[in-house]
């Protein structure tokens, strides 16, 4: 077990001092608890030594036991870091079915798996990371906001269209006005384009899709 001052830094945020203690405590190290080596690896992740986090969590079975379900987060997010993509959303996958639906951080995974399946070029799997934030919630329309305008940079029209129904954040909105027009154009569709913007002006603004 760590000691009451490791623990006391690492919930005062202070990590590298709260990692100093604990490598010097041996918590972490093999043969190691889940709990400690979970705890090592939160404490890591506070001051970005992603590679570590990687060496801790990296192939552990318990990660699918839901007491446990952080530690998926955080090797999605070291995953991420060293853009090992499609690693960093299974990670991210596997955290949202472990932990269950509803957790506080399913939003936060869900919108880095986006992120990261973009970044792959799996767009349709993004889509449906974002599909299933909904529209309620602000990480979730700022996540498909990216996603339209990424899309619009490409000239995806569809993908461009599809991510901004899931738009409804005021200023999510207002960054994307015109990114269905900038898809058309890119597209080579002028005439699509200049028809968007018309819309806009007779007020298909940004708080409609």
């Amino acid at each position: 077990m760590p000691s009451d001052s490791a623990q006391s830094e690492l919930d005062a945020g202070r990590y590298w001092h709260a990692v100093l203690l604990l490598r010097a405590e041996g918590i972490g190290r093999e043969p190691g608890v889940p709990a400690e080596i979970l705890l090592r690896a939160e404490a890591e992740a506070g001051w970005h030594n992603w590679g570590a986090v990687l060496e801790l969590l990296q192939g552990r079975a318990w990660l699918s036991d839901g007491a446990f379900a952080r530690g998926s987060y955080l090797l999605g997010r070291a995953f991420e870091e060293r853009e090992r993509w499609m690693d960093a959303a299974e990670a991210y996958a596997r955290y949202v079915e472990v932990a269950g639906k509803g957790t506080p951080m399913e939003a936060v995974a869900l919108a880095r798996r986006a992120r990261v399946l973009e970044a792959a070029g799996h767009r349709r799997e993004a889509l449906a990371s974002v599909s299933a934030m909904g529209r309620a919630t602000v990480l979730g329309s700022w996540a498909a906001a990216d996603l339209a305008l990424a899309a619009a940079r490409d000239g995806d029209t569809a993908s461009t269209r599809a991510a901004r129904l899931y738009v409804s954040e005021p200023q999510a909105l207002a960054a994307t006005w015109k990114a269905q027009a900038d898809a058309r154009l890119r597209a080579g569709d002028t005439l699509g384009a200049e028809t968007a913007l018309r819309g806009f002006a007779r007020g298909v603004g940004p708080h409609r899709s």
